[in-house]
């Protein structure tokens, strides 16, 4: 019994060592197939995926979200306001071209209109009754407009890194 092991063990042995050889051969690059193989494998892991033109526009709307953000329950400048009506149009204007957003495109345009007209209001009269309150629930409104939107858009242009 002990010599039936040992030549199982052999032949295991030889069987491997004969499969380590050829797969040293082929990661070498001398057959077309190890090449088609490693090549996707290489392009995968070491090349990052290239940003859609679109995903600047959505970094965009990022980042005129976290200037609207109120930090403890401070209102935005109507100049700050208006700034960020048209920076929002103008990376809605890249944005238009897409049809799956389309929802989510038109209630930040009408969100950031709503907004400049409210900021338009605030800088003719900055103590007029309400015009503060109208202020502060258009930024919100353009908030969370902005917010679907780039949850709509979800992970074809993720958020980068900080």
């Amino acid at each position: 019994m002990p010599v039936v092991t040992f030549r199982c063990l052999l032949g295991g042995a030889v069987a491997s060592a004969v499969l380590v050889a050829a797969a040293g051969c082929t990661a070498g690059g001398s057959s077309p197939s190890a090449a088609r193989l490693a090549s996707p494998l290489a392009s995968v892991t070491s090349s990052p995926t290239p940003a859609l033109a679109f995903c600047q526009d959505v970094d965009g709307l990022r980042a005129t979200l976290e200037r609207l953000t109120p930090v403890k329950g401070s209102l935005p400048t109507s100049r700050e306001m208006k700034a960020a009506a048209q920076q929002i149009q103008s990376h809605l204007a890249g944005l238009a071209r897409r049809n799956e957003w389309r929802t989510q495109i038109g209630n930040l345009e009408a969100a950031g209109a709503n907004m400049e007209s409210a900021a338009n209001r605030l800088a003719a009269s900055p103590g007029a009754r309400g015009a503060a309150s109208n202020a502060r629930v258009s930024v919100a409104q353009v908030n969370d407009a902005i917010r679907r939107l780039v949850t709509a858009v979800g992970s074809r242009c993720p958020s980068p890194s900080p």
